[in-house]
This record gives structure tokens, C-alpha cells and sequence, in this order.
């Protein structure tokens, strides 16, 4: 494996002070200063740039085989709304989720054909309960569960809301054992603000040493609709992703693997 390139911050092109009048009046040496410098912030910024892979399956929507939207609250609860991801809440909002393709002169750097345009015209739940929320699901069985056990799991997402109010959302993991009751980890709620809003946070698991573990036990991600402008949203979510990570790196989807990745889940 060939090492990358790290700059030697210890060696720098010169030793006299940025700040000396004849070190600003050299071009080649500001050349050199200026080269030195994009180094450093290249290494340092160096995982953002090839990101860790997503433990959610079709993050950016790209995959939408067999799946007919738009999907209302009449799809009921679990309804495919782009594949492997679903949605919760048929009993307490009226929405519609649209599967809806980039306009080809869009300026947003994706290379997924779809978002997921969602539409609440009226939530009556309670935010604080989680009864609204799209999600993925693992398959059933031990598996998931003893992977993510112990991690700092990171999730971010990148939605447009296109109200002019803020809206309220949180990110949550669900764990199901089939035996043991729940454990649920969630997110500080945060504010989607009129435009395009970024947002990660990290969750930290535990153990599942003393836990029941049946058949039938699973692992939730979820995106979770809080506290909604007069009990209504318009936003567009552009991509949710899940990292083993304490901190989050950009989404990279190789769309051809991804689609194995799906057909073997």
C-alpha cells in the first residue's frame, strides 16, 4: 500500500517569519508558502474527501426498483417509499413522498437520479414520542446487533426545507432484541431552517452482553419529524447516512456496487 503524501509541517519552504517584509516581497517564496500550506489543509481535511462507507443501504435514493410513489398515509405504516427505506406515521400525519428526479440543470453535486420530495399537510402526534419517521431496517437475526453494539455511529443528512419556517427533526437507532425490551438512541433535536440545511450527530451504543436476543431482533435507523411548522413540512431530502465515525465524512456512492449491496442485504 503506498503511503499518501503528508506535509512536513516540521520543515517548512522557509524558516523566516511569513509576517518579514522580504519574505512578502518574494514571489517564490509566497509561491512555496501558499503550495506548503494547501498541503496541510489537504492531509488534515484528507477523510472528508474518501469518506467512510454508509451502513444504510441506497443513502441518496438512487434505487428505486419496484417502487411506486407518490406514497400517502393511505400506503399505511411501512410502505416502501425509495428501496429499503420506509415510512412510519400513517395514524397521526397526512403527507405525500415523491420519488422525484434532479432536474438536469440542478447545481447540487449528486450523481443519484432522485430525492425524496416530502409533503405534511397535517401532523397531530407528538414529537417526542417518534411516531413519525422514515427509516431502514436491517434484516432479522443477531448480526446487525452485535456490530453496532459499542460503535459511535454517526449520522448526517442533507434536507432543503422549502417553508419558511424552521421545522424540528432528530435522528434515532432502534435496537429490537425479540426478547429484551428496546433500546432506543437518539439525537438532540435539531432545527431545519428555510434552504438547504446540513446536519450530523454522533450516537453511541451499548452492549448487548446482558441482552435477550430472539429471531426475530432487528436494528432501526430512523430520520424522525418532531416539532413541524403549524403541523405541516415541504422538504426535500437529498441523502440520510449512518457511519461507524465520530465524525462525519462525505456521502461517496459507487451506484453499480450499491446495487449488489442492495440485492444481497
Amino acid at each position: 500500500m503506498t503511503t499518501p503524501f503528508v506535509a512536513n509541517i516540521s520543515n517548512p519552504p522557509s524558516k523566516d517569519l511569513f509576517v518579514d517584509k522580504t519574505i512578502l516581497g518574494d514571489d517564490t517564496n509566497h509561491r512555496n508558502w501558499i503550495q506548503f500550506m494547501n498541503q496541510v489543509a489537504s492531509q488534515i481535511n484528507l477523510p472528508n474527501y474518501y469518506g467512510n462507507p454508509s451502513e444504510c443501504l441506497n443513502s441518496d435514493f438512487n434505487w428505486q426498483r419496484g417502487i411506486a410513489t407518490p406514497v400517502t398515509q393511505a400506503n399505511g405504516d411501512g410502505a416502501y417509499i425509495s428501496e429499503k427505506w420506509q415510512i412510519h406515521g400513517a395514524a397521526v400525519a397526512t403527507y405525500t413522498i415523491t420519488s422525484t428526479q434532479y432536474a438536469a440543470t440542478a447545481d447540487y453535486q449528486s450523481a443519484s437520479k432522485y430525492y425524496e420530495h416530502v409533503v405534511v399537510s397535517n401532523y397531530a402526534g407528538n414529537g417526542t414520542l417518534s411516531d413519525f419517521y422514515i427509516y431502514q431496517q436491517t434484516t432479522t437475526g443477531s448480526n446487525f446487533l452485535r456490530l453496532y453494539q459499542l460503535q459511535i455511529l454517526n449520522f448526517s443528512t442533507l434536507i432543503v426545507n422549502n417553508q419558511t419556517a424552521a421545522i424540528n427533526m432528530k435522528f434515532e437507532i432502534l435496537f429490537h432484541y425479540d426478547g429484551s425490551a428496546d433500546d432506543l438512541y437518539e439525537s438532540n433535536t435539531f432545527d431545519l431552517t428555510p434552504g438547504e440545511n446540513y446536519m450530523a450527530s454522533d450516537l453511541i451504543t451499548s452492549s448487548i452482553a446482558n441482552k435477550t436476543v430472539g429471531a426475530g431482533a432487528y436494528v432501526q435507523f430512523r430520520l424522525v419529524f418532531c416539532k413541524l411548522n403549524a403541523n405541516t413540512a415541504d422538504i426535500d431530502v437529498r441523502y440520510i447516512k449512518c457511519e461507524i465515525a465520530n465524525q462525519p465524512t462525505a456521502l461517496y456512492v459507487d451506484h453499480a456496487l450499491e446495487k449488489t449491496r442492495i440485492d444481497n442485504s
